[in-house]
């Protein structure tokens, strides 16, 4: 069991990591609401704090993080029930978000580069397979993720994690008009 000592902060980033990694899956978290908490806490003040940083930060982006966790947070509330699988929830929430906590300093790194180097020629192409190699990483972990929760297909969990993607888009567009959405 993991605790709340920095050895267990510890153990716990650690997990995230070998879940981004691939190494583990959510089988491997704990069951626990305090932790899912805590983990989609940690990674809304992480993203917040990492999109204070980018250039152009939506006026809403407090709304826009809080949205985006819930919606999340439900999708695969809602995809675990269809599963029959309601008691992999916590372990599967909060391994989605413990791994987009680990990785999301590079994907932020690799948009900021997108945004500096879009118009640069000689770094255009290298930043932009940066971003897609993260994304496809990013698909895949998730997938991986939904896989091993609800027994699925591989093909039909990343289907099911793009289309979280563009409904979460969609839903986000629909009541901020105008922003990036996250």
């Amino acid at each position: 069991m993991i605790d709340s000592n920095p050895a267990g902060v510890t153990q716990v980033a650690r997990l995230y990591t070998d879940i981004a990694l691939l190494r583990r899956g959510p089988e491997d978290v704990p069951v626990s609401a305090v932790l899912l908490a805590l983990t989609v806490l940690a990674y809304m003040l992480l993203s917040l704090l990492l999109s204070a940083l980018m250039p152009a930060v939506e006026e809403d982006q407090i709304a826009l993080i809080a949205l985006d966790s819930f919606l999340s947070v439900a999708w695969y509330w809602v995809v675990l029930r269809l599963a029959g699988r309601p008691e992999r929830f916590l372990q599967t929430a909060t391994a989605v978000f413990g791994y987009q906590t680990i990785v999301a300093p590079a994907f932020v790194g690799a948009t900021w580069l997108f945004l500096h180097y879009m118009k640069d020629a000689t770094w255009q192409l290298p930043v932009s397979l940066l971003l897609l190699a993260l994304a496809v990483w990013t698909l895949a972990v998730n997938g991986r993720i939904l896989r091993s929760a609800t027994g699925w297909p591989q093909v039909t969990c990343v289907a099911l994690v793009v289309m979280e993607a563009i409904i979460s888009r969609v839903i986000a567009l629909g009541l901020f008009p105008g922003t990036g959405a996250p």
